[in-house]
């Protein structure tokens, strides 16, 4: 929980001084991800989860700067995941975040990159399920856990136009976050994703992809 507490202010630090560089000024646009829910629908087994449901708001603010933007989300996720092979656990997560990115664009407004943070909370149970052939599914429940996590990100991406008001957003995304659910360890933070092959509670690097549909106001 140190861990978590750590990168909260880190969060609030990060925050800050987003703010404190650009103040927002008005709405610019309204965004939302497209793709989050995709690799669970087609690769469910290769991503370690089913039955996802991933939405992600964008709100993105003009600054008294040109070309720097301030993007606020809040997402909601479910999810859930199963480890192991005949005795495995299976996990369901529900959760919440919120994210402040700091977005400097090129003059032509194609390209950017931005930093910023985020913080997460989640709730859930699960349950060891042992499959037999010989013998009917043996489905023992977990003790439910909540916990609270957060991050760091980097990203990197570009704009294309895709009608008068309307741009497609992709992006890479870097991120250095830690969780903890107690007891429990469902190998995902909401607003970050999954984390393959590291124990939950530790600091974790992730990695990913996002395509955002945003909707220009002005």
């Amino acid at each position: 929980m140190k861990k978590t507490t750590l990168f909260a202010l880190l969060f609030m630090v990060c925050c800050a001084g987003v703010f404190g560089q650009s103040k927002p000024n008005s709405v610019s646009s309204v965004g939302i991800d497209v793709a989050k829910n995709v690799p669970y629908l087609f690769f469910p087994t290769f991503f370690g989860g089913k039955n996802a449901l991933v939405i992600e708001p964008t709100l993105q603010l003009t600054t008294l700067k040109p070309n720097r933007f301030i993007n606020l989300t809040l997402g909601y996720t479910q999810i859930d995941q199963e480890r192991g092979n005949n005795g495995r656990t299976v996990h369901f997560l529900k959760g919440f975040h919120a994210q402040v990115m700091h977005e400097i664009q090129s003059t032509d407004g194609q390209v950017f990159w931005a930093y910023g943070g985020m913080v997460a909370v989640g709730y859930g149970g699960g349950a060891i399920q042992i499959k037999g052939d010989f013998f009917p599914t043996y489905l023992a429940p977990l003790p439910a856990f909540s916990g609270a996590g957060a991050g760091l990100k980097i990203q990197a991406g570009i704009y294309a136009k895709v009608a008068k008001r309307w741009r497609l957003r992709s992006s890479i995304n870097l991120g250095l976050n830690t969780f903890d659910y107690g007891s429990a360890n469902p190998a995902y933070l909401p607003g970050a994703g999954p984390f393959w092959g590291l124990n939950a509670r530790h600091f974790a690097q992730t990695a990913g992809l996002n395509l955002q549909v945003f909707y220009l106001t002005k």
